[in-house]
C-alpha cells in the first residue's frame, strides 16, 4: 500500500472515530413487545437513527413481580454507570421512579417520556 493511501485511510479511521454519534439510552419501564413501548420505540427510531446510536434496556415492570423491580433497575443503573451515554430516555413512571433521582445524582441529561404523575413527585417535590 503507497504512503498516500495508507495516510488517506489512517485519516478517514480518526475521523469515524471523532464523529461518533452521541450514544441515548432508552430505559422502558415495560418491554419492548408491550403496545405502548413498540409506539414510542418506533417513534425515537425514525428520528434519530443516524443521528444517535440509541440502546434499549426493559426494566419489564409489567411482568416482573414488584420484588425484582430494584434489581432490575440497579442493572439499568450500571450499566448506564459504565456506558457512560450523553443523554438517557426514561419511559414511563417506573424508570423515573426507579432511576430518575439516581440519574439526577449523577448529573446525566434525561428526557421523560409517558410521565402520568407529576415528575416532581419522584425528586421530592422539586426538579433541578
Amino acid at each position: 500500500m503507497s504512503r498516500l493511501r495508507y495516510v488517506a485511510l489512517l485519516l478517514f479511521f480518526i475521523a469515524s472515530a471523532v464523529m461518533a454519534y452521541p450514544l441515548v439510552i432508552v430505559v422502558e419501564s415495560y418491554h419492548p413487545e408491550n403496545d405502548w413501548d413498540k409506539a414510542y420505540l418506533n417513534g425515537l427510531r425514525s428520528k434519530l437513527d443516524g443521528v444517535a446510536e440509541l440502546d434499549f434496556i426493559a426494566l419489564d415492570t409489567k411482568r416482573l413481580p414488584t420484588s425484582a423491580h430494584l434489581e432490575q433497575a440497579d442493572l439499568a443503573f450500571y450499566e448506564i454507570q459504565q456506558r457512560k451515554p450523553d443523554l438517557v430516555v426514561l419511559g414511563d413512571d417506573a424508570a423515573l421512579a426507579l432511576l430518575g433521582p439516581r440519574l439526577a445524582r449523577m448529573k446525566m441529561p434525561v428526557v421523560f417520556l409517558g410521565i402520568n404523575a407529576d415528575p416532581a413527585q419522584y425528586f421530592g417535590g422539586k426538579i433541578t
